[in-house]
């Protein structure tokens, strides 16, 4: 090697991430399941812009607490839309506005949920499928 040549070596460009398991254990990312991955991830999305966040179905890999957590604090930093099918996410993360998809005849149309019981058709499946939610937890 000459006095102008400079000694390479590739290295892995590799992150860890470690969850805290409480008394000093840390659980490392390659032992996390893939909900704990998710988790892991869904903080390094939602704060590293302020550019609108799109999430298609966090209800899939991830708990309604972590959901909401994240949304609640996000929001006021940037526009997030979520498509999703529970109402978790949208009355749990504070939705200011919500938007029903539908498809017919090959066409996308979407409209907005305008008075409480269009939020109720869309989110609780109508004024019944609401009673019936919440005579499930025991609650009148």
């Amino acid at each position: 090697m000459s006095s102008f040549e400079a000694a390479t070596a590739p290295i892995d460009d590799l992150a860890e991430v470690q969850l805290d398991q409480g008394d000093d254990e840390w659980k490392s990312s390659r032992e996390f399941s893939h909900g704990e991955r998710v988790t892991a991830v869904l903080p390094i999305v939602m704060f590293e812009s302020t550019r609108p966040l799109i999430i298609d179905q966090p209800e899939d890999d991830l708990d309604n607490q972590v959901v909401q957590k994240g949304i609640l604090v996000a929001k006021h930093l940037r526009q997030m839309i979520f498509a999703t099918h529970s109402a978790n996410v949208a009355v749990n993360g504070a939705s200011e506005h919500q938007l029903v998809v539908r498809k017919a005849q090959k066409k996308g149309h979407v409209t907005l949920a305008k008075t409480l019981e269009d939020a109720l058709k869309l989110l609780e499946g109508g004024k019944d499928g609401l009673l019936a939610r919440l005579r499930a937890y025991g609650l009148r």
